[in-house]
């Protein structure tokens, strides 16, 4: 194998493991705290001070998805290709219903908020963080 050969499998090799660490990392996350809110990954579960409130599984994915990105900007593609697994104008208009039941969801703390980025995507924003 000719040494420029050999140094790239050896990238290749260093970037394939450090993307596999970074999502053994993500899976060990067992829950993330959105202001007085606690999304339990492990049993697919949110609470607001110790009571839990329903979710749809899409509402939860939405939720974690957006919780791990927090104060941060999700785009409408990378949210449906997540989610929804497709990236079109019907799931495009249901993820605004779903964010619109997330709100109401999680109205009891008022330094949270989704931000609709007009034209670009959503961001869970908490206040303080």
């Amino acid at each position: 194998m000719h040494p420029c050969e050999e140094e790239l499998v050896v990238r290749i090799n260093a970037l394939l493991a450090r993307l596999v660490n970074d999502e053994e990392q993500e899976e060990q996350v067992s829950h993330y705290e959105i202001g007085e809110y606690v999304l339990h990954m492990d049993n697919f579960e949110l609470k607001y001070k110790g009571t839990p409130i329903k979710l749809t599984g899409k509402e939860f994915d939405l939720l974690a998805l957006l919780a791990k990105n927090k104060n941060q900007l999700c785009t409408h593609k990378e949210i449906l290709t997540t989610v929804w697994d497709k990236n079109d104008y019907f799931n495009k208009k249901s993820l605004n219903v779903f964010v619109s039941h997330l709100r109401k969801h999680l109205s009891n703390d008022p330094k949270l908020s989704i931000v609709n980025v007009s034209r670009r995507g959503f961001m869970l924003r908490v206040e303080g963080e």
